[in-house]
Formats: C-alpha cells, sequence, structure tokens
C-alpha cells in the first residue's frame, strides 16, 4: 500500500507541473505599440502563437478599424481585465465599453491560419482589417443596448495579406470584470481545431467518470441509507460535473442553443456556492471527530444567504460576490487540509492518501482562483483535479475492501447490484459522448442505437465462422458495440458552413469533410493515450480512423486497401452506409431497404469486405426489422 501511495504522490507532483506551468516553453512574441510582429514566426514548426501584449485601447469609444493609427491611443496588456487600469488618473470600473486594435506583421504563406477566441466579458464584434466577422452578442453602449453572450470560436482567415488588422469592440454591463482576459491564439486551422476537440473530448472523458461516480455513491446510498457520505460525494460530483459543463468550452450552450448567458451564469455560480457545503458535509461524515461541526454550519450559512442572494438578483449583481466565496472555499480548503494533517498524525485510517488526493484537488482550485482573477493565466483545470481526488477515493475503497474481506459474503448481492449500476452509468456516459460530440447533426440518438446494432448483428455472425471464432470474443462484440458510435466524433472540427451544407459539395468542402476522420481518431486517441491502458478506445479509434476506407484502396483517410482495413472498420463501413441509405438526410430521400441492399452488393469487392457483404445478405431481413424499430424524425446531415 505505501508503494501505490508514493507513486500516487508522485503522479500527483508531475501532473501539477504540466497543468500549473503549461506556460513555461510559451516564447510567442509580444506586441509593442499596437502591433505584433510575427514574420519570423512559422506556425509550422513554432506552432500557436498567442496574441498577447500592448494592444491599443480605445475607452469608451467603438472605434471604425479604418481609423487606426490616427489619434493617440492608450496601451493595455492582454490578455487582461479592463478594471482597475489607470487612465487620466482614474481607475476604470468592470462595466463600460471600448475598442481593442492590433496589427499583425504576418510571415509569407499564411493561407492556412485562423483566429481561435476563447472568453471575453462580455460581448464583443470581431473585425479583420475592414470585414465584420465574428458577432458575439451584441456590444453596446447602455446595458440597454447590449447582450451578452459567450462562444468559443475559431475564425479562419482566408489568404490574408502580410498585414492584418484586428480590431474587438468589447463591451461589459452584466459582470463584475470586463475586457479581455482569455487568450486569444493564431496558429494552423487543422491544428486549432483538432486541439478543440481533444480538449472538449478528454474533458468530456473526465465529466464521465466524474457522472458514473456520482451515480455509483447514489447507488451506494440506496442500498445503505444510513451511509450519508456517500450521498454528499453523489450530490457533490454531480454538481461539479454540471459546473463544468457550464465553464471551459461552455457544453451546455452547445447543447441547449436557447439556454440564454444570464441564465448560464446562474447555473455556474450556484453549482459553485452550492459544491462547497456539500463537499464539507462530506468531510464531516468522514472525519466526525477531528471535523469541527462549527464550522461546517458557519459554511453552510455563508453558501445559503449567497446561494439566495444569486437566484434573487442579476448577473451584473451578484457576480461581485465571486471573490467572497472563492475566499471562503480557500479558507474551507486550508481548514480541510488542517484536519486530515491531524487525521495523520492520529494515524487514522486511509488519511495520508485523501490528503494527498486532497492536496492535489485543493491546488487545482487555487490555480482556477488565481487564473479567474488574472494573477496567473494557466487556465481551469478543476475536472483533472477531481477526477485525481476521485482516484485517491478509489485508493481508500480499495484499502478498506481489504480490511472488510471477512464481511464479503454477506454484502454480495449489494456490491452486485452496485457494479450493475456502475457498468449502466458508463455505458450510458459513452452514448452520451457520442450524442454530445455529435450535437451539431441535430441526432436523437436513434441513428447511434442503429448503427451499434447493426455492428453487433454483422460481429456475432462472423464469430461463428472458423477463421474468426478466436478473434471475435464477447469482449469484441461489446466493445464494438460501445465504440461504433463514435465514429463520427470528429464532425465537431467541421466547419457548420460545410456540414450543413444541403447543397453539392465542392472538391474544397469535401476534404474538409474528410477531415472528420482525422480529427475524431486523433481525439479518441489522445484520450487512450492519457488513460494509458487498452480499453474500447482502442476499437472508437480505429472505427473512427478508417470507417471511410474501402476494400479497394479507393477510400480515406489513408487510402488502405482490403485486410490492411481493421476489421471494426470494415463492419462499421457496412452499417453506416446501410443506415445513410436508409435514412432521409438534408441532400436525399430515404432509399428503400431494397434498393439499399442492392446498392451495397454493388459495392461487393470494391467498398466492402466480400465476406462481410454475404453476411449482411444472410441478415438483411434483420437489419429492416431493426431500421423500423428504430426510428427518429429529425434529419442527419452529410456523413
Amino acid at each position: 500500500m505505501r508503494i501505490i501511495i508514493l507513486i500516487f504522490a508522485i503522479v500527483i507532483i508531475i501532473v501539477l507541473v504540466f497543468i500549473l506551468f503549461p506556460n513555461i516553453a510559451d516564447h510567442s512574441p509580444q506586441a509593442k505599440s499596437g502591433v505584433l510582429d510575427l514574420r519570423n514566426w512559422d506556425f509550422t514548426e513554432d506552432g500557436t502563437a498567442e496574441l498577447q501584449g500592448q494592444w491599443a485601447f480605445y475607452w469608451k469609444e467603438f472605434r471604425e478599424p479604418k481609423l487606426f493609427g490616427k489619434g493617440t491611443p492608450d496601451y493595455m496588456k492582454i490578455p487582461s481585465y479592463w478594471n482597475g487600469y489607470e487612465l487620466k488618473g482614474e481607475k476604470l470600473p468592470g462595466r463600460g465599453w471600448a475598442t481593442f486594435q492590433l496589427k499583425i506583421l504576418l510571415p509569407k504563406n499564411n493561407s492556412e491560419i485562423a483566429l481561435k477566441f476563447r472568453n471575453i466579458a462580455t460581448s464583443y464584434n470581431l473585425y479583420i482589417n475592414e470585414d465584420l466577422r465574428l458577432s458575439v452578442g451584441t456590444p453596446g453602449t447602455s446595458r440597454e443596448t447590449y447582450i451578452p453572450d459567450y462562444k468559443a470560436s475559431i475564425i479562419r482567415l482566408d489568404n490574408p495579406d502580410d498585414e492584418i488588422l484586428i480590431t474587438m469592440k468589447v463591451s461589459n454591463f452584466n459582470n463584475r470584470k470586463g475586457g479581455m482576459w482569455d487568450r486569444i491564439s493564431m496558429g494552423l486551422e487543422t491544428e486549432l481545431r483538432s486541439s478543440r476537440v481533444n480538449n472538449i473530448a478528454f474533458t468530456i472523458f473526465l465529466i464521465s467518470c466524474i457522472l458514473t461516480m456520482g451515480l455509483y455513491n447514489f447507488g451506494v446510498f440506496l442500498h445503505r441509507r444510513s451511509d450519508t457520505t456517500a450521498l454528499y460525494f453523489g450530490l457533490f460530483c454531480l454538481l461539479i460535473a454540471l459546473h463544468s459543463l457550464a465553464t471551459g468550452e461552455i457544453f451546455l450552450s452547445d447543447l441547449i442553443p436557447s439556454l440564454s448567458w444570464c441564465v448560464l451564469q446562474k447555473i455556474e455560480y450556484l453549482t459553485f456556492y452550492l459544491s462547497l457545503p456539500l463537499f464539507m458535509m462530506y468531510f464531516r461524515n468522514l472525519l466526525p471527530t477531528d471535523f469541527n461541526i462549527k464550522v461546517l454550519r458557519a459554511v453552510q450559512i455563508c453558501s445559503f444567504a449567497l446561494f439566495i442572494f444569486v437566484i434573487a438578483s442579476p448577473s451584473y449583481v451578484f457576480s461581485y460576490s465571486r471573490q467572497t466565496y472563492q475566499l471562503l472555499t480557500a479558507a474551507s480548503g486550508f481548514y480541510i487540509i488542517f484536519v486530515l494533517i491531524k487525521s495523520v498524525i492520529r494515524k487514522r485510517d486511509n488519511s495520508f492518501t485523501i490528503l494527498l488526493g486532497f492536496a492535489f484537488m485543493f491546488l487545482i482550485v487555487l490555480n482556477d482562483i488565481s487564473h479567474a482573477n488574472q494573477l496567473i493565466h494557466t487556465g481551469l483545470f478543476m475536472p483533472a483535479g477531481f477526477f485525481i481526488f476521485i482516484f485517491s477515493q478509489t485508493l481508500v475503497i480499495i484499502s478498506r475492501s481489504t480490511m472488510l474481506l471477512h464481511t464479503i459474503e454477506n454484502q454480495r448481492n449489494e456490491l452486485l447490484e452496485s457494479q450493475d449500476l456502475f457498468e449502466r452509468s458508463r455505458l450510458g456516459t459513452i452514448l452520451g459522448l457520442a450524442k454530445l460530440a455529435e450535437y451539431r447533426d441535430q441526432n436523437t440518438g436513434a441513428h447511434l442505437e442503429r448503427i451499434r446494432e447493426y455492428c453487433r448483428l454483422l460481429a456475432v455472425e462472423l464469430s461463428k465462422i472458423t477463421e474468426y471464432s478466436q478473434y471475435i470474443t464477447d469482449r469484441y462484440i461489446n466493445d464494438l458495440y460501445q465504440s461504433a458510435i463514435l465514429h463520427d466524433i470528429g464532425k465537431v472540427g467541421v466547419p457548420d458552413s460545410v456540414l450543413l451544407n444541403t447543397g453539392k459539395l465542392n472538391e474544397d468542402e469535401f476534404k474538409q469533410i474528410q477531415q472528420h476522420t482525422r480529427i475524431g481518431g486523433d481525439a479518441i486517441q489522445n484520450i487512450e493515450s492519457r488513460i494509458n491502458m487498452k480499453t474500447f478506445l482502442t476499437l472508437g479509434k480505429e472505427i473512427a480512423y478508417y470507417h471511410h476506407e474501402k476494400w479497394d484502396g479507393s477510400g480515406y483517410p489513408k487510402g488502405l486497401k482490403g485486410y490492411y482495413i481493421p476489421l471494426s472498420a470494415r463492419i462499421t463501413a457496412i452499417a453506416d452506409v446501410y443506415d445513410a441509405l436508409t435514412s432521409e438526410r438534408p441532400y436525399k430521400n430515404a432509399f428503400p431497404h431494397e434498393k439499399a441492399v442492392s446498392i451495397i452488393i454493388e459495392g461487393r469487392g470494391t467498398h466492402f469486405d466480400p465476406l462481410l457483404v454475404d453476411i449482411f445478405l444472410n441478415l438483411k431481413d434483420e437489419f429492416k426489422r431493426i431500421s423500423c424499430s428504430l426510428q427518429e424524425d429529425p434529419q442527419v446531415p452529410r456523413s
């Protein structure tokens, strides 16, 4: 057990270095007096550049791009809030409006670059030279004339000149802090989109794990109502998952486009303000003899008061409560550290493991608080911090299980039911990952359910053939069933203008569509490498990369031929094509079952594995039954 704890401590230190100090290798040039010189920057070799440094700043003025260089601007260091910026002897407030401008000197051959925008408080218009390229919300000169919004965006620069001018008209009347406080990145479009997909996919994986642990603890509580520790921890997991969805890349606004900025802000604040008292209640139950009940009551009273304050007040008022609660969170974290150190000294069971896990998560919390207050520029990593804390709790569970082996028979039925709940929740989160990644496809989920049912049907039948019986095991079939729904996860990286195009695609658009195989495969490979073990994601990676390869080598992305195409991808190819043919799409009507079958027969030996086509023909009636039983109303964009 000591060796496991030592390894755990080493992992924590390594992860902390990479998370808390990601900018050590950041050598992006700094803008000076409103000009950023990137002429010696190679986006292929040097990677992404951050548009940081001194931007031209015009307070309470919406300045047109053509006026750049005229007049005498102030210069503000970006990223930063404009709160407290001293202008003409006065410090600026959080509410107001301004124009930011930056001239960028670009290297030659820069036709494939793009800009990535994160959070700017709280509405803005983006101009590239004199062209309006992006509007997030509606910037205005008063609270009545502006609309706040948030949208993480990637804007492609179409064959830019050697010099471009970025003009940002920013306004804020709904948050305590305003300005361009998050980084703006410039780099190759493919790299920026792939990076965003990787970040989203990894965060969704972490959130799925957190949700799974929350559901597992609910299951434990339902079978042992006296154990409120599991209830508090389960509720805390759900709140952290919801809070993570409302921050970072803001997945909730992607899932529910009609969700207003103000509602999203309330969700962010309320989940934050409720999670702390629940976490303190969890620790009080975990260490009742060491945890002072008065401290818990004080946190509960403060949290409840701020909870009511957020519900009853508008965002431009309740946003001022964040720093107070951040201080309360930091003080509570230090108190828990104190309690855990005291427990370690008193040699409580597993107290040292819990201390390590909590210390890691608490450092992440301090990082997020510091980042939000512009003390450092690292990023928000709460899901990763909580994931490590869950891992520490897993070690505690293992230790306690070892000490309680003599009671295992009496608890066998309870454990089996909890494991069943755990497995079902895991399957649910996998489906949720696929649906979330394809939210722009307007799927209801029936498309995904049909795909995995077709794949399982083909795999089960193929396993009856002697040469495949040892390879296609029950585990393989189950992994294929789970991972097949991730086949088009890379569509997140395809621009809306291409993905939702109902007309005929031109050559450039078709190439962009083809990129979804690489983006999806890379994203799953990124997650798999972080897990560092073989899982169902191995098949998911194969399927995402190669489900558009063809038997004769004419497919994409690599033009693989015959048996060089992974079996999982060959199976999914038939399932995907059949479903595409028999489903209604914006650019075509659904084909009858018979016509779809004839098209697949025509592709025998050219598009599809001949053996799999023969198996498909034996199962064509089952395919028709599944297609009829799992129908969906919304149309699905092109594949």
